[in-house]
């Protein structure tokens, strides 16, 4: 055979020679075997592996090279991936259906795997080559995140409604072989939650998940704690339980009706039950009833889960008809106040009814053994039976008379007369009555009035206590007397004296002088006196003890005890206080608190040429209560010069001094008006602000003095000294004078018989609308002893 025939798949028995180009030469010896050109397939590399990779990404992609390293064309059938994980695993190619002799493609493989750990599988080609398929085995890792929750389930013990729990805790725990992200950590129901775990969680790292309970029902309460992350079983979930504590309030019945009742009588008690059908014990706060009805309980404050309490109520009807009300139960249960409707009928009975036409009379002061005035007291019987009266009694210093005999027809009339005798002096009180067959006997009217020594008393004098200026006074209402302290005369003398002025109903005055047991306050000038009605006390501070000069100054504080001498003998008692006390000083303002028990110090001079416009608080000012404390404020707003000799009232309502006038220095007087709120440092900050009153102003002065009538808001202002040195005469009034309620506004007086002074004394009585002034300098001789009231002071008729 020829080698032309070599190649060709024939069977021969027999050695075939073939001569190639090029001088090589192949020599086969064939025994029924022939040579035939085929594909060979050739896979580089021929495994796969690839690094870690978190479960549910796509790794780098890795490429395989197909070399078709036959004779023939390869022709490929499919590319697929096989094996136990072989859909961790994709691949794209560029190989198409048939691959040339030669020729090579690429297969691209990417891992994504679905679980941890180990994940295999092959690239399998299947085609016409000869091991078809051919295979390449692929590696890789998978890696996940795994929670796990310590514990999975959290219980709360009973919590009461409304409020929060003790914390309990969860550990997170990630127990897999990748970073735990967290996407959010989320609790339901009546529960919250706040965590340490931040938004990842590394390998083998925990966290605390803290979770409160705050039941806003009572009862079991469900819930859970959602952990959403990229960890397989996302969302976890912790389950939460919990009970709410709460009372609840059940009440049997829930509305009384009260059969008819005669108006004025009770009828017999009706009950409510309250239950507490809660889980938790019920805090009551009150149990009120309105209208015509009463109650009374066995409640208490608490009452406990599962238990009950009764509501006793009655009726008792003011008047006809229906009536209406409501029992009012305000607690710690939802729903409170929880209520229970009333409802009964008042009708008409035969029975007296007592109406008085007053239930207290007043008598003024009277001397001791004289007998006032009479008052009546009319008794009529509204009811529609006939009045038994038993008796009509006076008691203390009181007689009655009367028309009404032992009975008193239904809607007749009758009248008391009743007189005053006071055995002794000061506040003498008694009462009449009435005891009768009406359902609220014993009826009563209150009887008060105040015995004073009469004019005859041998410890009253005419005399007075001489000519004097820059002294102090004070009114003592229930006396109606005027006391006064120190001062200096035209000799320049100066006093530690004290006189008591005696009013009486014909205008004439007698003076009493007081000498109080105690040592007495150095003689003085310049100071100021302020009084408690309540306790009877003059309080006195400071003031100038100098003769040709007014030093020196004094910051001294006295207290006048029973300065009335109704309560006992007057004494004197010097304060030793905490704080301050303010510089020595004269000229000073200063008024009084009842409220607060507090004296208030504006400016003055320190004796020489210094001027103050300091304000200083005394608390406890009158002794009683506790250790008097000096207190300097410190006022916003602009600050009235330094002056001496101005004058001040307060409004106890509104807490306002109002400074008027004033010496600033070289005899230079001066017209403003301030206002200083909060003037006893309580209720905010003190602030100082400058009045400007309507109408023509008063002019300029010093050594004024000003009363105040706080029921109408007006500020009286008499006398003084004006910049000529001139002594004045004139009286003003300021209407709104506390700057808190209407536009201030200034009108002069029209005052007959005035006369013109300064450096004096004034009192203000509101029960009779008079001002009343005692000495001071003069215009024709330096001091006065004279006393001037002015009736409609304040300028009202």
């Amino acid at each position: 055979m020829s080698s032309r025939t070599c190649g060709r798949v024939v069977f021969y028995r027999f050695a075939c020679l073939e001569a190639f180009v090029r001088g090589v030469v192949f020599f086969g010896i064939f025994l029924g075997i022939g040579y035939a050109q085929s594909p060979i397939v050739t896979l580089s590399p021929t495994s796969l592996t690839f690094p870690s990779q978190l479960v549910g990404t796509t790794s780098s992609p890795q490429n395989l090279t197909l070399t078709n390293t036959g004779t023939a064309s390869l022709s490929i059938t499919k590319i697929s991936l096989t094996g136990a994980n072989g859909k961790d695993y994709a691949q794209t190619n560029n190989c198409g259906k048939t691959l040339a002799a030669g020729a090579s493609c690429t297969i691209t493989v990417t891992f994504t795997p679905t679980a941890k750990g180990t994940r295999t599988a092959n690239v399998s080609v299947t085609d016409n080559a000869t091991g078809s398929p051919q295979t390449v085995s692929l590696t890789g890792t998978g890696l996940a995140p795994f929670v796990k929750l310590t514990p999975t389930s959290l219980t709360f013990s009973g919590q009461q409604v409304g409020t929060t729990s003790a914390s309990q805790k969860v550990t997170l725990k990630n127990t897999g072989t990748a970073t735990l992200t967290i996407n959010s950590i989320a609790a339901s129901g009546d529960f919250a939650q706040t965590s340490t775990c931040g938004s990842s969680v590394a390998i083998n790292a925990s966290c605390t998940i803290t979770v409160t309970f705050t039941p806003t029902a009572e009862g079991t309460r469900t819930g859970s704690v959602s952990i959403s992350d990229n960890a397989s079983g996302s969302p976890q979930a912790v389950t939460l339980t919990g009970t709410g504590l709460a009372p609840l309030v059940s009440l049997s019945p829930t509305t009384l009706t009260f059969s008819s009742q005669t108006v004025g009588t009770t009828s017999s008690p009706q009950n409510v039950t309250l239950t507490n059908t809660g889980n938790s014990s019920l805090s009551i706060t009150s149990i009120t009833i309105s209208g015509d009805f009463a109650q009374t309980n066995t409640c208490g404050s608490t009452v406990a889960a599962g238990a009950n309490c009764s509501i006793s109520v009655t009726f008792t009807p003011t008047t006809t008809g229906t009536r209406t009300g409501v029992v009012t139960i305000t607690d710690n249960a939802t729903g409170s106040p929880h209520s229970v409707s009333l409802s009964g009928t008042g009708t008409i009975g035969t029975a007296p009814a007592v109406s008085l036409s007053t239930t207290s009379l007043t008598f003024g002061n009277q001397v001791v053994g004289t007998t006032s005035s009479p008052q009546s007291v009319t008794l009529t019987n509204t009811g529609n039976a006939t009045l038994s009266i038993t008796s009509i009694a006076a008691s203390g210093d009181y007689a009655q008379t009367n028309t009404c005999g032992s009975s008193l027809a239904a809607g007749a009339n009758c009248s008391v007369s009743v007189t005053f005798t006071p055995t002794t002096t000061g506040t003498r009180s008694g009462t009449i009555t009435f005891t009768d067959n009406a359902s609220d006997s014993p009826e009563t009217v209150s009887l008060t009035g105040t015995g004073m020594n009469a004019v005859a008393s041998p410890t009253l004098t005419v005399l007075g206590p001489g000519p004097r200026i820059r002294h102090s006074a004070a009114l003592d209402s229930s006396t109606n007397t005027m006391i006064t302290f120190g001062g200096q005369n035209t000799s320049i003398n100066n006093f530690n004296d004290v006189w008591q002025s005696v009013f009486f109903e014909d205008t004439t005055v007698h003076w009493l002088p007081v000498n109080p047991s105690g040592t007495p306050p150095a003689a003085r000038y310049g100071h100021t006196g302020v009084y408690d009605p309540t306790n009877s006390r003059l309080m006195i501070f400071g003031g100038a003890s100098g003769v040709s000069t007014p030093a020196p100054c004094q910051n001294d504080m006295w207290v006048l005890q029973n300065a009335n001498g109704v309560g006992g003998p007057p004494s004197w008692v010097q304060l030793t206080g905490s704080g301050g006390p303010p510089v020595a000083r004269y000229g000073h303002a200063s008024v009084y608190d009842p409220n607060t028990n507090t004296m208030i110090v504006f400016g003055g001079s320190d004796c020489a040429s210094g001027l103050f416009n300091d304000v200083w608080v005394l608390s406890n000012a009158n002794g009683l209560g506790g250790t008097p404390a000096w207190t300097q404020l410190s006022p916003s707003g602009s600050a009235p010069s330094g002056r001496e000799a101005s004058s001040a009232i307060y409004d106890p309502t509104t807490n306002v001094m109002v400074v008027y006038g004033g010496d600033q220095g070289a005899s230079t007087p001066l017209g403003d008006v301030l206002v200083l709120s909060h003037a006893n440092g309580t209720g905010g900050t003190p602030s100082w602000t400058q009045m400007f009153p309507t109408g023509t102003a008063p002019s300029a002065r010093t050594g004024h003095t000003a009363v105040y009538d706080s029921a109408n808001n007006r500020m009286m202002a008499f006398g003084g000294v004006n910049s000529a040195g001139t002594v004045l005469a004139d009286t003003w009034v300021l209407t709104g004078a506390n700057g808190q309620a209407g536009t201030p506004a200034w009108s002069l007086l029209t005052v007959t018989n005035g006369t013109a002074k300064a450096y004096h004394s004034a009192i203000y009585n509101p029960a009779n609308n008079e001002m009343t002034v005692f000495g001071g300098a003069i215009a024709i001789v330096p001091s006065d002893d004279h006393i001037f009231t002015l009736f409609k002071a304040n300028g009202l008729p």
